[in-house]
């Protein structure tokens, strides 16, 4: 330790300072004593560190307080973390804190301080003149501080998910490292689309108004908010004007999720991981992240305003509208409007932050030193007005690309672009022809920011956010909560050997071999600054590319379970060359489409279900023993199977079908549908579920088994190699797939049923069928290429994985 003493040494001062604190001398330091030391000494906030000197991890009897060996414990911890910290704020490594390192430090945080203010923070902890901090001053200064998060005193200036007025072309939020490392930061951004969705449907009447205005309004039909609600209602009745809400609401989750991924990769590669953006950076990030989301959610921008603008009886549904317009128009005409989106987002994300930070400024320069909390009160005018102003900056491009998407569904209407559309307007109705529908656009932002809020604050209790943290004043008093940064606690050389198992069991998500049954893993804290949504980016682009690869094995897998029998054995090769004889080559990759696409949403559920679960079973903080781990991740496996399970039909039928059987996925989706109902989309369900048990007991029983075979090995103190980490994981996710196989089977083949005449329609009538036909070997046709393709794909998956995760900084 730089600067430090002797284990002897630093005992005794230990010594000393229990002695000093604990005044009734009775051999433990209880509440009232460490509150007052802490006031005698100067260690910040006494209510705020005698808390957390007495937390459970320091104390294994609270109520009693500390005795000397718990104390001493407590101290040796706060030593090792303290000196991290010293260590990341000493950029230079010349084991010296000095007035340029701190102005960094803040200013990572986005906080300016003067070089004045600087040196005073500096001259509260320099004891010997030298105007630099070592080791040992810094020590003494911060031992018995309590530990802040950093960035708690940005939290309330945050550019809130908070207000949804139905705006696209919002910049995404900010989160700190530690949200990324609890999981807060998901937690945030599923109560914000819950706001959202909730907002939007209470503001649908009103945004609907404002897309019927933007069409149909102009000069000969001048249409006002109550002739345009009127008009609605007596086409369609009251419920009409709801029209297009269901898409509106539906595209908050993956717009969220692309601009959220987008804009964390694009600020690493401005800044890197550990800067905070600046104001311009933060505009430039977020306009692409914007973009980024917008191009590749924009079909749902145009299937939501067609929606929105039908008339009774027009379309039947979505996928009806989306049909219809691949029919009649082709595809690109869901990127009607692109352009004129697009370039909304300068104006609207440069005047939003613009505003946005004059304001918070303006305040912060007035009123920071009563308060580092603005209200309530404050912080909704401030972002209301900033994405106000934001809209009314880019509102005639929003008019514009809102008529380019309704050209075709406005009889008569001529097919113009975007400059001769903006001419039109101008010649035909003057600059305020660039505003129509304004009115309502303005009469739904107190609601829908008011209702966002509320629901916002719910949701966030609901899930366990903390909604308002203790904040730290940026004064003499208050600047050492920002200094002393949170670092994920390292492993001790006690635990070593279960981290680096629990790294060794992400080799789970690693190894995809296209099995949906897999029980989703722990991402450690010791990971690192935003793991948690790198590891699973990384995992899924893995699982992509290795299902990819290994497509033609799957194929012959659902192609032997469904059509192989004692009258018509198949094997692989006959499988295979039977598939290429009826398709050709490409043939082999049927079904792939989908299941590579089912990857996202099947772990974002999986994943988030998890670790609700995990919490509710062990608490925040906890490591789910084998028991709760295998309950926990079979209820995420079964919630996420529930949700998916239609997109595992299409996939099976997709996988199966004839030359020319289905256009393409959506037609697959449609017949189904007209021909067999909804209920279709759920055959196999039941076998599905049941096939859980067996195949995560299994898998992680295994799993546990040759981990404690190693650690009994002798080799407790020893990372597990890679090959080691794959090897078990292998093993493991084989042993479960065998076990729940039967049931995998019975699964597909009711899936399959309408390619398969005289299916029996229940799975006992499937197991009867297969078991009198077939035998027991009948329950494992199409096994081999199940195993055949677990080596292939986990070695694909393992080094796709590695280099997204090199590329990806994890």
């Amino acid at each position: 330790m730089r600067g430090g003493a002797g284990d002897a040494e630093r005992q005794q001062r230990w010594g000393r300072l229990f002695e000093e604190l604990d005044s009734n001398k009775d051999g433990r330091v209880d509440v009232h004593e460490l509150r007052q030391g802490l006031a005698r000494l100067g260690g910040g906030d006494p209510d705020r560190g005698a808390q957390q000197g007495l937390s459970p991890e320091g104390d294994t009897d609270p109520d009693s307080g500390l005795n000397l060996e718990e104390f001493t414990r407590y101290l040796q911890e706060r030593e090792q973390r303290l000196l991290l910290m010293f260590h990341s704020l000493d950029r230079n490594q010349d084991g010296h804190i000095d007035v340029s390192e701190i102005q960094q430090s803040f200013r990572a945080l986005g906080i300016s301080i003067s070089l004045e203010q600087a040196e005073k923070i500096l001259h509260s902890m320099d004891r010997d003149g030298t105007m630099t901090i070592d080791w040992q001053e810094w020590r003494d200064h911060f031992l018995l501080h309590s530990l802040e998060n950093v960035e708690d005193v940005l939290y309330f200036w945050k550019h809130s998910t908070v207000l949804d007025i139905g705006e696209c072309l919002t910049v995404p939020d900010e989160f700190s490292k530690q949200e990324k490392l609890t999981g807060m930061w998901w937690k945030q951004l599923v109560a914000g689309a819950v706001a959202g969705a909730v907002s939007r449907t209470g503001t649908a009447p009103l945004d609907r108004l404002k897309v019927f205005m933007q069409v149909h309004a102009s000069k000969t039909n001048r249409l006002n908010v109550l002739g345009g609600l009127r008009s609605m209602i007596q086409e369609g009745g009251v419920l009409s004007l709801w029209r297009g809400n269901g898409i509106n609401v539906l595209k908050i989750a993956p717009e969220s999720a692309v601009k959220f991924m987008a804009y964390e990769q694009i600020k690493h590669a401005i800044r890197g991981q550990q800067e905070t953006l600046q104001v311009q950076e933060r505009f430039v990030a977020g306009s692409l992240a914007g973009a980024t989301a917008q191009t590749i959610i924009y079909p749902m921008e145009v299937l939501k305003t067609r929606l929105t603008l039908r008339r009774t009886g027009q379309y039947k549904g979505l996928l009806d509208c989306a049909l219809r317009i691949l029919e009649r128009e082709g595809p690109r005409a869901f990127y009607r409007g692109y352009l004129p989106n697009v370039l909304g987002i300068i104006p609207y994300a440069g005047i939003d932050l613009a505003v946005y930070e004059t304001l918070k400024n303006r305040w912060l320069q007035q009123y920071s030193h009563e308060s580092a909390n603005p209200g309530i009160l404050v912080l909704l005018a401030c972002g209301t007005i900033s994405s106000t102003c934001g809209q009314i900056a880019s509102y005639p491009l929003a008019l514009v690309r809102t008529r380019m998407q309704a050209q075709a569904s406005t009889e008569g209407s001529p097919q113009l672009s975007m400059m001769s559309l903006l001419r039109h307007i101008l010649s035909q109705e003057g600059v305020w022809g660039l505003y129509r529908g304004i009115a309502p656009n303005f009469m739904k932002v107190i609601p829908a920011v008011s209702i966002s809020y509320v629901v916002y604050e719910n949701m966030k209790q609901a899930l366990g956010v903390t909604s308002r943290p203790r904040m730290i004043h940026i004064e003499m008093g208050g600047w050492r909560g920002v200094l002393l940064r949170r670092i994920p606690p390292s492993c001790t050389w006690g635990t070593r050997h279960r981290c680096a198992w629990a790294r060794a069991g992400s080799a789970q998500q690693v190894l995809d071999t296209g099995e949906q049954l897999m029980v989703p893993v722990e991402v450690l804290e010791v990971d690192g600054e935003g793991a948690l949504w790198k590891f699973l980016l990384s995992g899924a682009m893995a699982g992509a590319v290795s299902r990819t690869g290994t497509a033609p094995l799957d194929r012959a897998k659902v192609y032997m379970q469904v059509y192989s029998s004692k009258t018509n054995f198949m094997n692989l090769l006959g499988g295979l060359r039977s598939m290429v004889q009826e398709g050709g080559v490409r043939s082999l990759w049927r079904g792939n489409g989908i299941n590579v696409l089912k990857i996202a949403p099947e772990y974002a559920i999986k994943f988030s279900v998890f670790e609700q679960c995990k919490n509710y079973f062990c608490g925040v903080h906890g490591s789910p023993p084998f028991q709760e781990r295998l309950l926990a991740g079979s209820l995420a496996v079964a919630i996420s199977q529930t949700l998916i399970n239609p997109m595992e039909v299409l996939k099976t039928r997709l996988t199966l079908r004839r030359t020319g059987q289905y256009k393409g996925l959506l037609d697959c989706a449609r017949q189904i549908l007209e021909r067999e109902g909804t209920r279709a989309l759920y055959r196999g369900y039941l076998p599905n579920m049941l096939g859980i048990i067996p195949y995560a007991c299994t898998d992680l029983a295994v799993y546990e088994m040759l981990r404690n075979l190693w650690l009994k090995s002798g080799r407790d103190m020893e990372d597990p190699s890679g090959l080691v980490s794959l090897s078990s994981v292998t093993l493991s996710t084989t042993c479960g797939q065998m076990a729940s196989y039967p049931l995998t089977l019975v699964r597909t083949r009711m899936q399959a049923q309408d390619t398969v005449e005289g299916s029996n329609p229940t799975m006992r009538g499937v197991f009867q069928r297969i078991l009198a036909q077939q035998g027991w070997p009948g329950l494992y046709r199409g096994m081999t290429p199940t195993l055949l393709k677990v080596l292939p794909a986990g070695g694909i998956s393992y080094v796709v994985y590695e280099a997204m995760k090199k590329t990806l900084s994890v």
